[in-house]
């Protein structure tokens, strides 16, 4: 059916508008004999006139006769003077010229060729090949004339079944099979269309108890193109240049998602590195903890033995010194992370502008088609565009590939700001908490080394003071210590996503390569290919309209019949 649907595509390209005075049909009869050779011709000329007067007409056939009425005529060599009476002028002759086609007819029997005669009231499994040779080449346009053969014949439904035609159609009335198929010999070797490798033959086969003879005849004509509309062929060049520029188009796409890639795998590492981080921060806030709790048993110590005081003192100093040593030192490092988490915001947000101009492309993809992206039943719609043949396979799979992706991509959006947003309050709790925590160690050096160096002077009083102090530094250390538990777990299920957004970055990529490449490009090469279809296309159409007739050269319409003789 696809090379049928394909020959009617190129033939719906009709004959020129005729410029003679007259309309003049050409008829060549052919009877062929059971395996195709010529066993006589006649021709028959039709001038469909309107008018009463001298009509010349050109003719290179001998024993012409008048043959549906008693208008006269003279002849001059090739021309022919008639004298019209306003009404058609049918006259016959003869010819010693080949047909332009050529037929070889071969019948098989159980995959055994044999004569036609042979298969009468044979039982079994018969196939007839009809085979086209199409000897009218034209070297100035190295193509052959665009002859299109139409076959026609009737085989009774008697005994026979599971028939089968090629490049055809089989009607069943009840008592007989009708027949209809058709070829185009030629066409391929001109074309190079794969589509039209068969046109050369038509086959017919069929499983018979008793076979009882078929009736068929060919019908040819080279006017296959009729009316010839260029602007199809300005068309095709504007799709081919729209296809050449979706093409170009989707290599930039395609070149965006490696980048994107890229990109997130670069965020993958940033967000490993500040999980690293995060867990030497949490290791810090332990250990800070732990020495927190030191001091309150130092200072309980401090309370009991006053004597021990200065001593206590010192090391508390010295242990204050350590703890805002180390500290410091996380500060450091957290800041940074900031430069570290900012970036990875930054690349978060490059991400989700990539991802939203990318569903953005496919939805102008879809809106050109008059598709909403968005709609709940696209798959059901596109199928059902398939399905009225609205569209091929290719496309509804390339609509389909689109589809998944827009989806991909909105997820990918929707995870990302997720993460954008932990980020930032996570960042934001353990920035504020690390700066309170360094001011308030700060103070309370400060506080014990004035107590230090000003005595031991009401050193009761003060260090029941400075056990409270450090009673609630302990429970800041522990809520410290506490909050980078519950970063160090944020950034964890943050590195998970990240893998998760690189492994999706990763499929994105792929997929937009495999479309590149299986879609695209190849709609991009049939595009390219079309084109070259498209010139051999329109020569034909030139050779169609050139073409004046078989044994004439003013001929409007010209046809080929070849009957049977069984």
């Amino acid at each position: 059916m696809k090379k049928i649907k394909l020959l009617v595509l190129l033939t719906i390209m009709l004959i020129p508008l005729n410029i003679f005075a007259y309309e003049k049909e050409e008829y060549i009869y052919t009877n062929i004999d059971t395996q195709g050779k010529e066993v006589e011709k006649v021709i028959n000329n039709e001038l469909k006139l309107n008018y009463i007067g001298e009509v010349k007409d050109n003719s290179y056939l001998k024993d012409i006769l008048n043959i549906n009425g008693n208008e006269k005529f003279t002849t001059d060599e090739n021309t022919l003077t008639w004298e019209s009476k306003g009404k058609s002028i049918l006259y016959e002759g003869k010819t010693d010229k080949q047909n332009p086609i050529e037929v070889e007819i071969k019948y098989y029997l159980n995959d055994k060729e044999v004569k036609y005669n042979d298969l009468m009231n044979q039982k079994g499994h018969i196939k007839i090949v009809y085979k086209f040779i199409n000897n009218e080449y034209n070297p100035d346009y190295k193509m052959h004339t665009p002859y299109t053969i139409a076959l026609a014949g009737t085989i009774k439904n008697t005994d026979i079944n599971n028939i089968n035609i090629t490049n055809g159609k089989i009607i069943n009335t009840g008592n007989k099979n009708i027949l209809a198929a058709i070829a185009a010999p030629g066409l391929y070797e001109d074309i190079e269309l794969e589509e039209l490798k068969s046109l050369d033959n038509i086959t017919i086969d069929f499983e018979t108890d008793t076979f009882k003879g078929i009736d068929v005849y060919f019908v040819a004509t080279p006017k296959l193109l009729d009316k010839v509309d260029l602007e199809l062929f300005n068309r095709l060049d504007s799709t081919i240049t729209s296809i050449n520029s979706l093409q170009t188009n989707y290599n930039k796409i395609a070149d965006g998602a490696t980048r994107l890639n890229d990109g997130t795998k670069e965020l993958d590492n940033g967000i490993n590195n500040l999980y690293e981080g995060t867990t030497k921060l949490k290791a810090g806030t332990k250990t800070l903890n732990e020495g927190s709790k030191k001091l309150v048993e130092g200072t309980n110590n401090l309370v009991s033995g006053s004597y021990t005081v200065d001593e206590n003192l010192q090391n508390i100093i010295k242990i204050l010194d350590e703890s805002n040593t180390s500290l410091n030192e996380k500060s450091i490092l957290l800041k940074q992370n900031e430069t570290q988490i900012q970036e990875l915001i930054n690349t978060n947000t490059n991400t989700i502008e990539k991802l939203q101009s990318v569903n953005n492309q496919i939805t102008t993809q879809f809106s050109q088609l008059n598709l909403n992206i968005e709609e709940a039943n696209l798959e059901q719609t596109l199928s059902n565009l398939l399905n009225a043949q609205a569209i091929d396979s290719n496309t509804y799979q390339t609509l389909i590939t689109y589809k998944q992706t827009y989806d991909n991509n909105k997820n990918l959006i929707t995870l990302l700001t997720a993460n954008n947003n932990t980020i930032n309050t996570l960042t934001t709790s353990l920035v504020t908490m690390s700066q309170e925590v360094i001011n308030n160690l700060d103070l309370l050096k400060n506080a014990l080394t004035k107590l230090q160096t000003e005595g031991t002077n009401n050193i009761y009083k003060g260090s029941n003071e400075l056990l409270n102090e450090m009673t609630e530094l302990s429970n800041g250390t522990t809520q410290l210590d506490n909050s980078t538990e519950e970063l160090l777990n944020g950034t964890y299920q943050l590195k998970t996503g990240a893998t998760s957004i690189k492994d999706g970055t990763n499929e994105l990529t792929n997929g937009i390569n495999t479309l590149n490449a299986q879609g695209i490009n190849k709609l991009t090469n049939y595009a390219n290919v079309a084109n070259s279809y498209s010139n051999k296309i329109k020569q034909l159409v030139k050779m169609s309209k050139e073409y004046n007739g078989f044994t004439s050269n003013n001929s409007t319409n010209t046809t080929f019949i070849y009957k049977i003789n069984y």
